[in-house]
């Protein structure tokens, strides 16, 4: 063994015989200490790395899969897509700024569930507002007309469900935010360019009732034409990410 190390029998902590480097001059007590802490050190990590690791993939995958509107001041994150549940089902988790929300609409192909965290949300099902505390949920079925907003003073933060999922529910929302993060969306965070703007309401599968279903035909019309120019391509490869 050469100068510098120092050959410890170690079996009273479970190593057997391990050599310590850079331990000149060092008695066999104090060598012997130090193996032992670090030998507690290595097993705390090792204890403790899956639950870390899980940790670690955990925020990032959230991080990953949230998005923010700048404008609005909201974010969503996305638990699952339809990719995931085979169509099943889309589950996203919004916290909505005080002030915020999404006016009067309706689906026909989906309903969508609201099911409160944190805060107060308002929930417009027909003609009748309920106001969601945590612990509370509300369904808008399909055809049913809806909105939701906040009026609390203060952030909220819910999870909404849709059935069966929708890919371009998902689609639209990722898109719209990026416009917004890039500067592409008026004061209100609807995009500036307009056939942009059509295509989004088209593939979100939203409807708008009563009198301003006028407008559909239009926003339908300017969704196709923003296919035809390849809009919708460019705006997919840049901004979905999932």
């Amino acid at each position: 063994m050469g100068k510098g190390f120092v050959k410890i029998d170690a079996h009273d902590i479970g190593f057997g015989k391990i050599n310590i480097e850079n331990t000149k001059g060092k008695s066999r007590r104090f060598c012997a200490a130090i193996l032992h802490k670090q030998v507690l050190r290595y097993e705390t990590i090792c204890y403790f790395a899956p639950y870390i690791s899980q940790f670690n993939t955990n925020y990032m995958e959230d991080n990953y899969r949230k998005i923010y509107n700048p404008i609005q001041k909201d974010s969503v994150i996305f638990l699952r897509t339809s990719d995931e549940t085979k169509g099943a089902f889309t589950l996203v988790e919004v916290e909505l700024a005080d002030g915020g929300g999404v006016g009067l609409h309706y689906h026909k192909t989906y309903s969508e569930k609201f099911d409160c965290l944190t805060g107060d949300v308002q929930i417009g099902l027909g003609k009748e507002v309920v106001t969601l505390s945590p612990g509370q949920s509300a369904t808008a079925e399909p055809n049913v007309n809806h909105f939701f907003r906040n009026r609390s003073g203060a952030p909220c933060k819910f999870r909404v469900e849709l059935r069966p999922a929708s890919k371009g529910f998902e689609q639209s929302l990722q898109i719209g935010y990026g416009l917004a993060a890039d500067g592409l969306c008026d004061s209100k965070g609807f995009p500036k360019d307009k056939l942009a703007l059509a295509w989004l309401f088209d593939i979100s599968e939203s409807n708008l009732p009563g009198w301003m279903s006028i407008f559909e035909f239009i926003l339908r019309k300017q969704a196709k034409k923003a296919r035809s120019k390849g809009i919708d391509k460019a705006l997919i490869e840049k901004y979905v990410r999932f």
